[in-house]
């Protein structure tokens, strides 16, 4: 059964992840030993690193580079530009990207251990439904808060 509560616990996990570089990239497992290929394995244009994977990838700035996000090239470390955008999105865009970023590491994993990957406007597409699933799985039930104030009230007259 599909919790809608649980993934933004993983978008949250996976956020710390991002903005302390621990997502294991092929070039962050080097340190671990591998030895094998660097390329990207999305695009294979470039060495697969966090500032590759998530903002300079062919398909990350296809999506990112697009309205509402049109986010330009940028000179700022990984870091630097993760935090940058927290400060400067509103928050209902910043959970957004928080998403599509985390579509992008699943859509890398699916490239790399299935060959399988999603087009751009493909992995925008699941992204934002499961965001809109997850906003009305998570809306405030206004029958329970109606239903609790009058429970409230009752009590407070039968007291």
């Amino acid at each position: 059964m599909f919790l809608p509560r649980l993934p933004m616990g993983i978008l949250m996990l996976h956020f710390g992840k991002l903005s302390h570089n621990l997502l294991p990239t092929r070039t962050a497992l080097t340190s671990k030993g591998y030895s094998g290929d660097l390329n990207c394995c999305v695009c294979s244009e470039s060495v697969e690193t966090l500032e590759h994977l998530f903002r300079d990838c062919s398909i990350a700035k296809d999506i990112l580079g697009a309205p509402p996000f049109s986010l330009p090239s940028s000179p700022l470390t990984w870091k630097e530009w993760l935090l940058d955008r927290a400060s400067n999105l509103s928050t209902s865009l910043f959970d957004k990207l928080l998403v599509l970023l985390w579509s992008f590491w699943k859509n890398r994993n699916e490239k790399l251990w299935k060959n399988q990957s999603q087009t751009s406007p493909r992995l925008v597409a699941s992204s934002m439904a499961w965001y809109e699933e997850y906003l009305q799985a998570n809306k405030p039930c206004t029958i329970a808060t109606s239903v609790q104030q009058k429970a409230s009230k009752l009590w407070l007259a039968l007291g």
